[in-house]
């Protein structure tokens, strides 16, 4: 996703750290993993989704709006 430009850096370190604890729990390690964490990875999947799916597509629809807005200029070439 990062490599696609959907995430930024950080995101994907987020990202990361939300496969890792996903395969911990999906795969038989020896290790549980906590309620804490386990609430922690909803949230930033929520985050993640929101992020990707929702703010991504209204800050396009903003940034039109914006753009139509301005008074047009004419153009110097």
């Amino acid at each position: 996703m990062r490599d696609q430009g959907l995430i930024d850096t950080s995101i994907a370190d987020w990202a990361d750290g939300l496969r890792v604890l996903g395969n911990q729990g999906a795969h038989y390690t020896g290790r549980k993993v906590s309620r804490e964490d386990a609430n922690d990875a909803l949230d930033f999947a929520e985050a993640l989704l929101d992020h990707i799916y929702v703010y991504k597509r209204r800050f396009e629809e903003f940034k039109k709006r914006r753009e139509a807005k301005l008074p047009h200029q004419a153009s110097t070439h």
